[in-house]
């Protein structure tokens, strides 16, 4: 690892917001890129870098890097682009669910009822969803409904809630981060 490398990250370990920042510029892009490849979304991918950026930043005094960190953020951003990758399924299985549960009701009869199990975790799954979003910071609910319910990109949010691009973004690592913790045993 170069000195200038060293310095950095000493820096960071210190807590010192302007050498993070530089961190992030030098590599974002290239993140960014590489995370694009594996999740075939740009704003995922932005996602993705943003949770790489900010696990970073919440462990920086325990995080060691022997190699260089140009190697140690691109593998964090394969790591987290998998879990992505991993969550995205679990959320399309429960799209599609709700998906089938609605057609049902459309082409079966009124008197017509759907086993009792399956509807019963439907709804407590449900439930858990929209208590967890609920619970998220107002300002970290409304990006992330924005951005999940609502399809807008980060750009659009920034610019619909007069914030910062980079604001949306910690407020979306936060959302993800906050919603995958509350529901890790159900993904």
């Amino acid at each position: 690892m170069y000195d200038r490398e060293k310095n950095l990250l000493l820096r960071i370990r210190q807590g010192n917001r302007k050498a993070f920042d530089r961190l992030f510029e030098d590599h974002f892009k290239e993140l960014c890129n590489y995370a694009f490849l594996l999740v075939r979304d740009e704003a995922a991918a932005e996602e993705v870098v943003t949770e790489v950026f900010y696990r970073f930043w919440c462990k920086r005094k325990e995080v060691r890097i022997k190699v260089s960190v140009k190697k140690y953020l691109l593998k964090s951003a394969y790591n987290v682009s998998l879990n992505y990758l991993k969550h995205k399924g679990v959320v399309k299985q429960y799209k599609d669910l709700k998906i089938v549960m609605q057609k049902e009701k459309e082409v079966l009869p009124d008197d017509y009822s759907t086993s009792p199990l399956a509807l019963l975790e439907y709804h407590e799954l449900e439930t858990l969803v929209k208590s967890a979003i609920d619970s998220l910071p107002e300002q970290c609910r409304k990006v992330f409904t924005m951005n999940r319910f609502k399809g807008m990109k980060y750009r659009e949010i920034a610019k619909t809630l007069n914030i910062s691009l980079s604001t949306v973004k910690y407020h979306m690592s936060t959302a993800l981060s906050t919603l995958k913790e509350k529901l890790n045993e159900y993904l």
